[in-house]
């Protein structure tokens, strides 16, 4: 376990599950249950992402929690939410100063400090809930949804217009991320959609086995997993055009919710038997067997990038 100065463990991954349960882990492999939750309710915790020193974590009863430590959280004001008011799905921050989190009421809110929302002019015509979102480290956000399933804003989130197509997706997007000069949503549809503005998009040639996929991410050298049912976990190294199936799932089945990459490790996790596996190369896969307690499903993972 990494230690601070002061004695403390290091946090460097956080996982959000049912229960509600916030877990962490200085090392992404062995996970411990947080000190609070944050107020976060019975369907738990949905999303997770660090940024400017705070975690933010979304999902269900308190919408938005932070922390700085990642073990003990506080719940964002009632006031302070913007109007997300039943769920919040999905939460990225841009490296610099703003924040985006996306939820249900097919609301959009915005953030410079992780703790005060204002909710985005217009939100593209998502129709009841946005479920993913990103940034791609220069201009443009994306989110993904229902209704019109990918939305994109170049003003800091405040406003955001319907892509011009949508790569096949068919009815809802659950997850998008940004690499190597290339966007990736996974959704319905049995598609991987892909665009290099995040305007036109185009199904992958091929998905490997992917059935509904709900999480994406990028490794920021070369490799791309994404994950769902059907073949669970899948991964491409030709800018997400060509797809496969991981070679060994460590045990992993039903349904994998959520994929991120850090210090050489990728992390999943899922609602089956197996909560949470890791790989250090995106396609043999081990189960962690030190999971915090996770009796439910596992629904968000996010790394410490300083």
């Amino acid at each position: 376990m990494q230690k601070t100065a002061g004695g403390g463990e290091i946090i460097n991954w956080v996982v959000a599950a049912d229960g509600p349960f916030i877990v962490k882990s200085s090392n992404g492999t062995s996970y411990t249950v947080s000190a609070t939750n944050g107020g976060m309710t019975a369907y738990g915790v949905q999303g997770v992402a660090y940024g400017a020193g705070i975690w933010v974590i979304v999902g269900f009863g308190s919408i938005i929690a932070t922390s700085t430590n990642g073990n003990s959280w506080s719940a964002v004001a009632t006031n302070s939410l913007g109007v997300i008011t039943n769920v919040a799905n999905g939460v990225a921050y841009n490296g610099t100063n703003k924040w985006v989190v996306v939820g249900g009421g097919s609301k959009i809110a915005t953030s410079t400090t992780g703790t005060s929302w204002s909710t985005a002019v217009t939100t593209g015509g998502i129709s009841s809930y946005a479920y993913g979102v990103a940034y791609d480290g220069i201009s443009r956000w994306v989110a993904v949804g229902d209704g019109t399933m990918i939305v994109t804003s170049t003003d800091n989130g405040n406003n955001w217009a319907s892509s011009t197509t949508k790569g096949g997706i068919s009815t809802i997007g659950y997850s998008v991320a940004y690499g190597g000069g290339t966007w990736i949503a996974v959704g319905d549809g049995n598609v991987i959609a892909r665009s290099t503005d995040g305007i036109d998009w185009n199904s992958a040639t091929s998905v490997g086995g992917l059935g509904q996929g709900r999480g994406v991410a990028y490794d920021g050298i070369s490799r791309w997993v994404a994950v769902g049912n059907g073949s669970c976990i899948v991964t491409s190294t030709d800018n997400g055009n060509n797809w496969v199936a991981a070679s060994s799932l460590g045990g992993i089945n039903g349904y994998v919710f959520n994929v991120a990459y850090g210090n050489g490790l990728w992390v999943a996790v899922s609602g089956g038997s197996v909560k949470i596996a890791t790989s250090t190369n995106g396609t043999d896969w081990v189960a962690s067997t030190s999971v915090g307690g996770i009796g439910g499903n596992a629904y968000g993972v996010g790394f410490k990038k300083i």
